[in-house]
């Protein structure tokens, strides 16, 4: 088996609109999207059970694993191994100003995903490999998952692996892999192997990270809470201690590891041990038109403000500190990324606020810029203290 390696002052009324818009558009993008990326031909890429991404694009893997889930057939098992550049990737369902300190990230220059699935907040690099097993909806169960990246790992002769109870892949009292359910069970295990889950009618997926040897130490100031008075409906994350798996085997690579769970994903469905690679390069030199457009698309789409921020559920901020040594008081709704309602209040007292808080509804939570706003002095001092704030 061969792996390729790495490679926008007006009335009160008028900015009530402006919310209303940016909140529609947000869901007509996402809408329009994801109907345009549902209607594509079928395959035209060379047929298997198992295909192994050449690229390290998150965004790329990403649409690929939707394309290969919507568009491969749903009567037959199938396998997706890839690695990714730097990333973190939080649920569908998720905050991603709860979730991600976004002053670390852009220090550590990390970008981050909001995947098509639920569940929790995870870390890529290329020390980590992905898997994505796709089933048929009837035969899926949760367990089958973890089993099979357990036995992966005992081919590996990786000491004293077990399946736990709640489905977590574990090397002796350490877990390394826990299966995370969307909705159902709202929680995020950081172990060796985060993992999450996706069904539609006739289809279920579930994909896993495996931290092989990957920089664990940069996921302490990414994923570290910093917001805890901003409280939602969005899924939470439970952070828990990571472990690689070179800890405790360490000639284990991302090459083996691969070719593991390839023999493990065979003989435990029946497939042909046959690997497609795929990737840009490949797409291109073979004119896979509707495959090339339909990965495009969701990059495209996984990309935008609309759906790393707009897809965000309504949330409460409640910010307290001191500028020119007076108490300020922030309260702040935003709902799909747009702030809804606001108030500022400076020891206890809205004298000369007013105008700000009234600003800052329609605007994207987040993203404030000196230029749309036309405030004093005291008022920019306010204004950029929320700006670090947020």
């Amino acid at each position: 088996m061969s792996l390729v390696p790495p490679l926008l002052r007006v009335s009160a009324s008028g900015r009530t609109q402006c919310a209303s818009h940016f909140l529609i558009t947000a869901r007509k993008h996402s809408k329009l999207l994801s109907t345009r990326i549902a209607t594509g031909t079928s395959l035209s890429i060379e047929a298997s059970d198992i295909y192994i991404s050449t690229s390290t694009s998150p965004v790329w893997n990403l649409s690929l694993e939707d394309l290969l889930f919507r568009k491969a057939p749903a009567n037959r098992p199938l396998l997706l191994l890839y690695r990714n550049e730097p990333c973190v990737v939080i649920g569908r369902n998720q905050n991603p100003w709860k979730e991600i300190n976004q002053t670390a990230l852009r220090q550590a220059n990390v970008p981050f995903i909001r995947r098509r699935s639920g569940g929790g907040t995870v870390y890529h690099d290329m020390g980590n490999t992905n898997f994505s097993l796709h089933l048929p909806r009837t035969s899926f169960e949760r367990r089958k998952g973890s089993e099979l990246a357990v036995e992966a790992l005992k081919k590996l002769k990786v000491p004293d692996v077990w399946v736990n109870e709640r489905n977590d892949v574990c090397v002796g009292k350490y877990k390394i892999c826990s299966f995370v359910l969307p909705l159902s069970l709202p929680y995020l295990s950081l172990y060796v192997s985060g993992s999450a889950y996706k069904i539609i009618n006739a289809r279920a997926y579930h994909h896993g990270t495996m931290l092989l040897d990957a920089r664990i130490d940069l996921l302490g100031d990414i994923l570290r809470n910093t917001k805890e008075t901003m409280v939602g409906r969005s899924v939470a994350s439970v952070r828990s201690p990571v472990r690689n798996i070179v800890e405790f085997k360490p000639d284990v690579t991302h090459e083996s590891f691969s070719k593991a769970l390839c023999a493990a994903f065979c003989e435990k469905f029946g497939a042909e041990n046959k690997v497609v690679e795929i990737g840009e390069e490949i797409m291109e030199k073979n004119a896979f038109t509707a495959e090339r457009e339909f990965i495009e698309e969701s990059a495209t789409e996984l990309e935008s403000w609309e759906w790393k921020y707009g897809q965000t559920l309504e949330f409460t901020h409640v910010i307290e500190g001191t500028v020119n040594e007076r108490q300020l008081h922030a309260n702040i709704v935003a709902k799909h990324g747009i702030i809804t309602s606001c108030r500022l209040t400076m020891d206890g007292k809205e004298d000369g606020l007013q105008s700000l808080s009234a600003d800052l509804v329609g605007k994207r939570y987040g993203i404030l810029q000196d230029s749309e706003f036309n405030v004093g002095p005291s008022e920019l001092d306010v204004l950029h203290w929320l700006q670090h704030e947020m």
